[in-house]
């Protein structure tokens, strides 16, 4: 069985610190938030992509030289900027941070003529 141990607490009235092995990473626990540490959110998408790039690269498949990265969108407000919600199955691309592109789910899409 595997066991982890992550170890958290409270540095001061803006952050805490997360510590596990020999690693160690700031937590935004400010509630006015901190532009240099994950917020919670952050750090679920975050570790939700790490185990994502891991099963990736267990399964053999690698992406060398095109500078592709994996990219994990909450599609819940996460700021009082303006927000649409993903759609179930939704596949969007984004480049430098923005939407550049929207497909519908597979489902949502109408059949090819002569199906």
């Amino acid at each position: 069985m595997l066991e982890y141990s992550v170890q958290a607490r409270r540095i001061d009235d803006h952050g805490s610190l997360a510590v596990t092995k020999h690693a160690e990473i700031a937590l935004d626990t400010d509630v006015k938030g901190r532009e240099d540490a994950f917020n919670p959110a952050e750090l679920f998408l975050a570790s939700v992509a790490a185990c994502m790039i891991k099963g990736i690269a267990a399964d053999g498949v690698t992406v060398d030289g095109v500078g592709q990265r994996i990219a994990l969108l909450a599609s819940v407000p996460l700021s009082s900027e303006p927000w649409v919600a993903l759609g179930e199955g939704e596949v969007v691309a984004v480049s430098e941070g923005q939407l550049v592109a929207r497909c519908p789910a597979a489902s949502d899409l109408p059949a090819p003529d002569g199906a």
